[in-house]
């Protein structure tokens, strides 16, 4: 009897497609493949035609599977449930919504990062993500970004300090390490507010070090033969369980970076650990970088936002400080073996914003364990791109060594690839757990939408707004610290 492990998690959706995924405690395959029922009401009475739809999970893929499911219509809401020889695999039916034709007046989004809840006893751990589930709901918010540190393979778990004591003789170490990171994903996202959330939002989702181990690829002993044969397994595991109901790249089918659109918003989502390697002075590689400049010429072209994804915060440490040698420092965008690719980047950034009137950029990031907004100015331009930076939203945060950080990181000075000075500024600063919702509002003026950032940190009852919103100065910060909150 197949029985669901972890899932339904509900991935890329689009107007008129949603990738639906399952992992399962045995193979199910062709006349026993577990089946996706989707309906059109929420009593599960009107099926949806086609429905049910077939999932296939299979040893090679670590009893993993994802269907593409076809829906009828645009901005309207389904329901799903996962059935096995006609015995619900679940209780509750699930719902996603796909997206509208053209770009919605008003589209929410969240986002969250470095998820490791057991360091608190729970139900503690995982309180935030309580909160996540409601304030999506709440927002109607189309969709998750989880931008890195689903799983810890270095803490609990343990997955990368099993995977080096293995023999490089034994023939089978590459089997018994895959099984110890795939072993990671039902113990971090099977907890039952993570899976509750991803089952009724639409997911995408991008690494970052700790799915194979802290500060993978900034490392010189990363580039040994061991190393690298471990990093293969939690690539595998990755793409099974996180990235397989991603949007894929139709360039490149094996890469891990990918974009996506909503209306007029665009989505570049970076990997910013599979092509990392310091001993070779790269971060994007050559791939990446050649991806980046078309998908920003090519399909960000009729675009009035850019999201850049950036698992790590392209603002964060003073390059007067990358000297300091930890991974942590050297996983910086800051660091001297990173800043070519930072100015690179900035420089195709903001290029794309001088093209057009109304274009707007915005870097949503992770990993380090205190949540930011950030400007980046270019000197001598009206140009600017804004970066939010959430995390964590499970683990601990970054405490002490933050107020470190912040004496001496929270102005800066960098410099893009053509040589043009970029004045950075970094605050406020939230040192709690937390998690961030984007709402894009076009009501007032469709040519030129409002992006709104409010973050949600534990122990605030009332979400704090970026600062460089309308409204936002001191009268409006009064206010909000008063009884009116808006």
């Amino acid at each position: 009897m197949t029985n669901l492990i972890l899932g339904p998690i509900v991935g890329h959706v689009t107007k008129n497609s949603a990738r639906i995924w399952a992992h399962t405690d045995q193979p199910a395959q062709g006349e026993t493949a577990v089946r996706c029922e989707v309906f059109l009401d929420s009593q599960g009475t009107r099926p949806i035609s086609g429905s049910p739809f077939p999932i296939e999970t299979s040893p090679e893929a670590g009893l993993t599977g994802v269907c593409e499911i076809p829906l009828p219509e645009p901005d309207r809401r389904y329901y799903y449930r996962l059935i096995h020889d006609a015995r619900k695999l679940h209780d509750d039916l699930h719902t996603f919504m796909t997206l509208p034709e053209q770009h919605p007046d008003r589209l929410a989004f969240a986002v969250a990062s470095c998820h490791q809840p057991f360091k608190y006893k729970q139900p503690r751990g995982t309180v935030m993500w309580r909160a996540l589930r409601a304030e999506l709901i709440r927002e109607q918010a189309r969709f998750l970004l989880l931008v890195g540190d689903q799983v810890y393979a270095d803490e609990a778990g343990q997955a990368w300090q099993q995977s080096l004591a293995l023999s490089e003789d034994d023939p089978s170490r590459f089997a018994k390490r895959l099984r110890l990171y795939r072993s990671l994903y039902p113990q971090y996202l099977g907890l039952p507010d993570v899976r509750e959330a991803m089952a009724d939002i639409p997911q995408y989702m991008i690494w970052d070090d700790h799915e194979i181990t802290n500060g993978w690829g900034s490392e010189p002993e990363h580039a040994y033969l061991a190393h690298q044969s471990i990093f293969q397994a939690a690539r595998k595991a990755y793409v099974e369980f996180q990235h397989s109901h991603n949007p894929q790249n139709p360039s490149d089918p094996s890469a891990l970076y990918y974009g996506f659109h909503v209306g007029k918003a665009a989505f570049l989502v970076l990997d910013l650990r599979g092509h990392r390697q310091s001993w070779n002075r790269q971060l994007l590689g050559d791939a990446q970088r050649d991806w980046i400049v078309r998908f920003v010429r090519d399909e960000c072209s009729a675009s009035q936002l850019l999201f850049v994804v950036s698992s790590v915060p392209m603002f964060h440490l003073s390059p007067r400080w990358t000297w300091f040698p930890t991974s942590d420092v050297a996983d910086q965008w800051s660091h001297e073996i990173n800043k070519a690719d930072r100015k690179w980047l900035l420089d195709r950034l903001f290029d794309w914003l001088a093209n057009g009137r109304t274009r707007q950029v915005f870097i949503l990031g992770g990993d380090v364990h205190v949540g930011t907004f950030a400007e980046a100015k270019l000197q001598g331009t009206g140009l600017k791109i804004v970066q939010a930076t959430s995390s964590p939203i499970s683990n601990r945060p970054a405490g002490c060594l933050d107020s470190l950080v912040r004496k001496v990181s929270s102005s800066f000075a960098i410099r893009t690839e053509s040589q043009q000075q970029v004045d950075v500024s970094i605050k406020p600063r939230y040192p709690s757990r937390n998690f961030l919702v984007v709402t894009i509002d076009r009501t007032s003026d469709p040519s030129a939408p409002i992006v709104r950032f409010k973050m949600h940190w534990e122990g605030k009852k009332n979400p704090d707004p970026y600062p460089g919103e309308p409204g936002s100065g001191r009268f409006g910060t009064w206010l909000r610290r008063g009884r009116f909150n808006w």
